[in-house]
């Protein structure tokens, strides 16, 4: 232990760092292998399928649809990303590695069934995820010197209530977060000894993340700019320096290009159209913020910040602030030079941190609904949240009374059992968590957006299937995640479904997202609320129709923007399809050969 780390001494007894950290991953899979099913299917993962099947079907030579088309044919966002007019977009934006190691897991297990591969995936996303708590505990250590606060911090990570729910079915975000974690790793020590063996490997960690997401290469850039100032060091060895810089660029090109084989005819002019196209998404959507509705590619400089905030647990946000103003005081009365060596490593990981922010504020990044994008960040912040942590124990314990350290301690506890409890209740759908920082749940939904994703409607699907004792089951064709989510269920759950016109079902499940129907004069079946507040619901369609209420590009524009931007012909084409209500009908009766609905109301928890 230094003496700038807490000494926990009352725990120095009874624990062993790499035991605890066993046990605490232990815990964690455990607590996975209980949940993984649950889960439902966002939006992102039939495009994530399909492109990793799409190139092993390309790299293997082998004809006919990729994979398992049960678990893309739903969204009609594959003729924008794969269609013949696609012009390679999604793999312009999206690097391969991930996707391509699970498709040929998938093939190697011979995974046929969508429901299977959907639990397979989930599971993977979820070991991904605790790997990224490792090399978080490795990369807290090196940095804080304190096992117990590595510790700590590994806590933190894992009662993420929206990284964990991400950690099951994103498997863009959370894989980057955990590549770019490990490149942060290699290049700290790539900087720290200068060695060939460190530079071929913070290459190789580089190129593989920016293999999952073009945004990785950012890192290359940072640690270059890092390297070039080591150079004015006094006794550098310059030629040495530059020989190693020189081979961490070539391994780090040599590996994005073979593990990208869009890059393969022509790696420099296909990296560049994929940059190029990456920072300028062509995402026309909108997205409710403080109450009002913008659109996606314009949205302001605290969007990100904002969110992490609202979506983290409020301690980590309150400690984080106390880590940045203690690093700040660090800083004052010293001579800069002195400063900088003695916290290089810190400084880089604060510019794995803020650079990004930074870059996406000035460039005007479109973003997409919330700050799962940038989820890469959250590890570097929980590192200033840690030395927060650190500053407030070792100043109460010299210069504030004792149960000042009593009541840190306590704080911390609560927080866990909090989140704790926050995580269980909002089972499975914790990825509609918000923080205190954004007041009630009520008060947030109707400030942020909360139905985007879409995992949500598993839950009330399979809530239908298991209450309603039909064979046959009609529900309405809309909107896309519901369609999305069928592909989670087994192949007897789906043949009782019959998707019919809105018109003419018996169910429409809502989940709360602005652009989507909401038949509000309808019976309620089933309501699924988190503190009160329903995030979806199953409307028994008993009634003649409301108007649509919700947001369209028509019904906001004028409202919000005075001169907008005009959406596309393909936002208009969704919003035409999640928006579109048949005209007003008389209350049904059963038809020929089918009973009457007999899903009673209920209320979930």
């Amino acid at each position: 232990m230094t003496s700038g780390s807490p000494d926990f001494g009352f725990l120095r007894k009874v624990y062993r760092p790499g035991r605890c950290l066993a046990g605490l991953l232990g815990i964690a899979l455990l607590a996975g292998i209980a949940t993984f099913r649950d889960f439902g299917v966002s939006w992102d993962e039939p495009h994530n399928y399909y492109y990793g099947h799409a190139l092993l079907n390309s790299l293997l030579r082998i004809q006919g649809p990729p994979g398992n088309p049960d678990v893309y044919r739903a969204n009609p966002y594959m003729i924008r990303n794969f269609g013949p007019d696609a012009g390679d977009y999604f793999e312009k934006t999206h690097g391969p590695a991930y996707e391509l190691a699970l498709a040929g897991l998938e093939r190697l297990l011979r995974l046929g069934e969508s429901c299977t591969i959907h639990h397979f995936r989930h599971f993977c996303g979820y070991l991904t995820f605790l790997g990224a708590v490792a090399l978080f505990y490795v990369l807290a250590v090196r940095l804080l010197q304190s096992a117990p606060l590595a510790l700590t911090g590994c806590v933190f990570l894992l009662l993420s209530p929206r990284l964990f729910a991400h950690a099951f079915h994103n498997s863009i975000d959370i894989p980057f977060l955990t590549a770019y974690l490990g490149t942060m790793l290699c290049s700290l020590r790539f900087l720290e000894t200068k060695s060939g063996k460190w530079a071929v490997l913070a290459g190789i960690a580089t190129g593989l993340t920016i293999d999952i997401r073009i945004a990785g290469v950012f890192l290359p850039v940072l640690l270059t700019c890092f390297l070039a100032v080591e150079l004015l060091r006094p006794g550098a060895k310059r030629q040495d320096l530059v020989v190693l810089v020189a081979i961490y660029v070539l391994v780090s090109g040599v590996v994005t290009t073979a593990f990208w084989p869009t890059l393969w005819q022509n790696p420099v002019a296909q990296f560049s159209d994929a940059f190029r196209v990456s920072a300028n998404d062509p995402w026309d959507g909108h997205e409710r913020y403080f109450g009002r509705v913008i659109w996606g590619h314009s949205v302001p400089w605290h969007f990100t910040p904002v969110w992490l905030a609202i979506t983290t647990p409020a301690l980590y946000t309150v400690l984080f602030l106390c880590g940045l103003a203690a690093f700040g005081v660090s800083c004052a009365g010293r001579r800069l030079q002195h400063w900088y060596w003695e916290n290089r490593n810190l400084l880089y990981v604060f510019a794995c941190f803020a650079g990004p922010l930074t870059a996406v504020g000035v460039l005007g990044a479109t973003l997409f609904n919330g700050w799962r994008h940038l989820f890469f960040v959250y590890p570097a912040f929980l590192v200033f949240a840690l030395i927060g942590l650190r500053a407030i124990w070792n100043g109460a314990g010299t210069r504030r009374p004792a149960w000042v350290r009593t009541l840190t301690a306590g704080a911390v506890g609560l927080s866990a059992v909090c989140t704790i409890r926050a995580m269980v209740h909002a089972h499975p759908q914790q990825h509609t968590y918000f923080s205190l920082l954004a007041g009630s749940m009520r008060r947030a939904v109707a400030n942020f957006e909360i139905g985007y994703w879409g995992p949500e409607f598993a839950e009330p699907l399979r809530y239908i299937l298991a209450h309603d004792p039909r064979p046959v089951i009609s529900m309405a064709d809309m909107p896309v995640p519901f369609l999305i989510n069928l592909s989670i269920l087994s192949p007897a759950e789906r043949s009782r479904i019959e998707l019919v016109p809105l018109s003419a079902a018996d169910y429409y499940i809502y989940n709360y997202y602005s652009a989507y129907y909401n038949p509000e004069n309808q019976p309620v079946a089933y309501t699924r609320a988190i503190d009160g507040q329903p995030i979806v619901r199953v409307y028994r369609m008993d009634r003649p129709l409301s108007p649509f209420r919700g947001v369209t590009p028509s019904t906001w524009t004028a409202a919000n923007d005075p001169s907008p931007t005009r959406p596309g012909p393909r936002h208009a084409g969704h919003a035409a399809r999640a928006t579109a209500v048949p005209a007003p009908r008389a209350s049904r009766t059963p038809g020929p050969g089918r009973s009457a609905t007999t899903l009673e109301p209920a209320e979930g928890t």
